[in-house]
């Protein structure tokens, strides 16, 4: 060996989805990029969601729930490797 790593780079997104009180329809959920100018997408569905960011390449590597009082909190924790020629200014 000589000593040189091949180490390789990720980029991270984060999909978090909240529901203030626990049950209503109504939620709160954004995706954030690491490497990327735009930090959030429009999101209308929970699934829809998850299927647009494995087809863009994503792997999600870890989730997280959160409960505190009333409110639940999904957090999903996403990487890619890391392309020096991929375009991050609009993903």
């Amino acid at each position: 060996m000589n000593g040189e790593a091949n180490v390789k780079e990720w980029e991270y997104a984060v999909f978090k989805w909240e529901q203030p009180d626990g049950v209503s329809p109504d939620f709160d959920s954004r995706v954030e990029f690491s490497h990327r100018n735009v930090s959030e997408v429009d999101i209308v569905d929970f699934l829809d969601t998850l299927r647009r960011l494995g087809d863009e390449g994503w792997e999600m590597v870890s989730a997280l729930a959160v409960s505190h009082r009333h409110s639940e909190r999904l957090y999903h924790y996403f990487r890619r490797p890391l392309e020096p020629n991929r375009s991050y200014a609009d993903g």
